[in-house]
């Protein structure tokens, strides 16, 4: 076994798991609970919420992109320009794009809105009731819906994966 590409595995899929996982829970357990809240927790909560997530986030895709750039080249098929013709080549290069785009929507787009929406939310005050005002409560939902289609991503390059596995057995 060699220990090197035994450890870069482990630790690829380590944060793999980490970046996506994170992502399906926050969208499917942490925002709908946030959701159940008031207002004022749901501020507090979203300042706090998006500055560990960022930087958990960030450690985890760079993570994941980097070890699987030398996973796929230095320890897998991909030796020259050529083997990105192969189908482990395009799969793999399907799925590097894919966690780049990825990335690219979190971090750039993503989450400069969910910050603006917590600052917004904080700014605008506390509704009657204790809700927030329709307009945020609005955007809010625009951005739970924009943070599914992160999942499109992480779907292209979890196909792409298990596609690069199975690519030599064809």
């Amino acid at each position: 076994m060699n220990w090197g590409e035994a450890t870069l595995q482990w630790l690829h899929i380590l944060f793999g798991t980490f970046w996506f996982g994170g992502a399906l829970f926050a969208n499917f357990v942490v925002v709908p609970a946030m959701m159940k809240l008031s207002a004022e927790p749901q501020q507090q909560f979203l300042k706090i919420f998006a500055k560990q997530s960022e930087r958990a986030m960030l450690i985890a895709a760079s993570g994941t992109i980097l070890l699987g750039i030398v996973r796929g080249t230095v320890f897998g098929e991909i030796k020259d320009v050529a083997a990105l013709g192969s189908a482990y080549g395009i799969y793999w290069l399907i799925g590097l794009v894919a966690a780049c785009i990825t990335y690219a929507y979190g971090t750039w787009y993503m989450s400069p809105r969910a910050n603006q929406l917590g600052a917004d939310m904080a700014a605008a005050g506390i509704g009657p009731g204790g809700q927030m005002p329709p307009e945020l409560a609005a955007r809010m939902s625009r951005v739970k819906v924009l943070a599914l289609l992160e999942l499109v991503g992480f779907l292209v390059i979890f196909t792409a994966m298990i596609a690069m596995h199975f690519a030599g057995e064809a």
